[in-house]
């Protein structure tokens, strides 16, 4: 849960409905996962993983990358925030 220390219209949350579907594998690419701009969802292919902590850590990425689509930034900025966000998750920032 984020603390709201101001209150204004150009900072309130943004809330918008998604899924994350799974699918065993995806044929034109070997990836864990896929999120589609054009959609509000995230695709997870099962046979990517060998672990039940790998499959959740997949999900976990592709939903972060279905919150940070509704900004204007690359992929790989994306990627550095969700590294960063991984990181202070698991106490890795002080």
């Amino acid at each position: 849960m984020t603390k709201l220390f101001h209150n204004c219209s150009d900072c309130n949350r943004r809330e918008e409905e998604y899924t994350v579907l799974f699918r065993m594998r995806n044929y034109q690419e070997h990836t864990k996962g896929e999120m589609y701009s054009d959609t509000t969802d995230a695709w997870v292919n099962l046979s990517a993983h060998d672990t039940e902590a790998d499959l959740i850590d997949t999900i976990v990425h592709e939903s972060l990358h279905v919150a940070m689509k509704r900004e204007d930034m690359s992929d790989d900025r994306e990627h550095t925030i969700i590294k960063y966000i991984n990181w202070a998750s698991q106490d890795w920032l002080w």
